[in-house]
């Protein structure tokens, strides 16, 4: 395959999408909306990106050590052990003392 071959990619879109997504390339660090979408495509082409859709927060996996932890604290939950419960804002502030 020639390497030095280029073209050119053209992407139908609404003005809005193009100037806010312009603003996000600047802002991480990118010299163009182009340039920002060149190293995505290469990313793409060497297998070495993957796609999550929505937001940052939904898709946060817990270490393995952290997932084995929070099994034991919902087996303890439905055991009813280590968990208490309180019936006011005051009786929580006592029991953190």
């Amino acid at each position: 395959m020639n390497q030095t071959a280029k073209t050119t990619l053209q992407i139908p879109m609404p003005l809005y999408l193009k100037k806010d997504s312009e603003k996000i390339a600047f802002a991480s660090g990118f010299s163009s909306l182009q340039e920002l979408i060149r190293v995505i495509l290469v990313q793409i082409n060497q297998n070495k990106l993957s796609f999550r859709f929505g937001s940052v927060d939904e898709f946060v996996t817990p270490s393995l050590s952290a997932q084995k932890r929070y099994k034991k604290m919902e087996k303890d939950y439905y055991q009813g052990k280590n968990f208490s419960s309180v019936k006011s804002v005051d009786e929580f502030l006592k029991k953190l003392k």
